[in-house]
């Protein structure tokens, strides 16, 4: 079989005229003039020369032939039997047409599957408006789905039940944005109230939508900016030295040294068992992922904190004297059931007991951050190491971070 240059034809339009590209009969390649303005009549002279090069004695036009065979040498020329070159491009063709067909058909299969996909989505939105529950029973199985976040569950829909009592007989997908829009315009006086009820209608609309497909209402309900935001607040290395430094046992100061020096919240910090402090490739981290007394806030907060040496000094002399239980750190007051800290006790006893004024749980996550950036650490990275996103990072950090930069202007 010929490996050369596949017998193709092609066709092409120099000015008004159509010209050609074929091999002749002597198997020798051609570029001639088709004498055609019209492509359909280019074309056909194509077509033509094709079949003649499958079989020279084929009827086709006097300009076919021509080409073909070379002028003034059409009535000389008989073939009675196609050359040894002809019957291999007559295989080659084959082949070439075979390939084709199957590429057609793998396209229109292709082709298929996309309309059907499309059917399938608008055929399951179709049956939503039929099988979707009203909003009463929508929210009892929400409440269901949400149970296992403890007291959070009634947070989740304390914002929305007031709401939701004005729509319980409607389907959950008849809920409009408008709607929305207008009960939160009339109950959130403040754009920082207006965001926080929106969050609660967003989960609620992102679990419906998932169950249940239809469009959902709250991509169009807008949040509206807090006018002025305050600086973060957080503490020098010299407060918190002190702050340790006064604390009456080995539980306190590794209790604060954790919340400082790891960027833990409070609810985060409850969690910890003894087996999230941990030592790998011979350095140590703490690791934050849910268990069964916490969840965490997204999946971005499951994370592993490598420990500096402030907070590994005062974690190991900690559980040097305190070896019993699974618990990092195990409740110390009255009335906290089981191994953990209930949630909000923890914050509660140290805001009112251990804080001075103007310092509390939530600072002290402040104050991690703000020591990571200013010992040189990137946005990215306290984004990480926070379990935050990058663009939060920034938005809370970079204002007072800006006001210490110098200028040599």
């Amino acid at each position: 079989m010929n490996k050369g240059r596949p017998r193709k034809i092609t066709l092409y339009q120099d000015g008004n005229i159509f010209m050609v590209k074929y091999y002749d009969v002597n198997n020798i390649r051609r570029n001639r003039s088709t004498g055609q303005k019209i492509q359909s009549a280019a074309n056909l002279i194509a077509k033509e020369i094709e079949l003649l090069t499958l079989n020279p004695q084929a009827p086709t036009s006097q300009k076919a032939k021509d080409l073909f065979f070379g002028k003034n040498q059409t009535k000389h020329k008989t073939i009675t039997k196609p050359s040894s070159n002809i019957a291999v491009d007559l295989a080659i063709y084959q082949q070439e047409n075979a390939r084709l067909t199957k590429e057609n058909e793998r396209l229109l299969e292709i082709e298929r599957k996309y309309h059907a996909l499309l059917n399938t989505i608008e055929g399951r939105m179709a049956e939503s408006t039929e099988t979707a529950p009203t909003i009463s029973e929508a929210l009892d199985q929400y409440i269901e789905h949400i149970k296992h976040l403890a007291r959070y569950k009634r947070n989740y829909y304390n914002y929305i039940e007031a709401f939701f009592n004005n729509h319980l007989c409607k389907k959950v997908y008849e809920v409009k944005a408008e709607e929305i829009y207008k009960y939160l315009g009339d109950t959130c006086n403040t754009p920082e109230r207006w965001n926080r009820q929106r969050k609660q209608f967003t989960k609620f609309f992102n679990w419906a939508c998932g169950l249940w497909i239809f469009l959902d209402p709250m991509k169009q309900v807008q949040t509206k900016k807090e006018e002025e935001k305050e600086d973060p607040h957080f503490h020098t290395q010299k407060e918190i030295d002190k702050l340790i430094k006064k604390q009456p046992d080995e539980y306190h100061k590794a209790l604060l040294s954790t919340l400082f020096y790891s960027g833990v919240s409070a609810h985060e910090f409850r969690g910890l068992t003894k087996e999230d402090y941990f030592k790998l490739k011979g350095e140590w981290y703490l690791r934050v992922s849910p268990n069964e007394c916490r969840n965490i806030k997204a999946g971005k907060r499951r994370r592993n904190i490598p420990v500096g040496d402030k907070l590994k000094k005062s974690l190991n002399k900690y559980l040097k004297e305190h070896p019993g239980g699974s618990t990092l750190f195990p409740p110390i007051i009255h009335g906290c059931k089981g191994e953990f800290w209930n949630d909000g006790t923890l914050s509660r006893y140290l805001n009112q007991e251990v804080f001075p004024e103007g310092m509390d749980c939530k600072s002290t996550r402040r104050t991690y951050g703000s020591l990571q950036l200013r010992d040189g650490k990137t946005f990215a990275e306290v984004a990480a190491l926070m379990g935050n996103s990058i663009k939060m990072v920034e938005q809370h950090y970079a204002r007072y971070k800006s006001s210490e930069i110098k200028s040599n202007l």
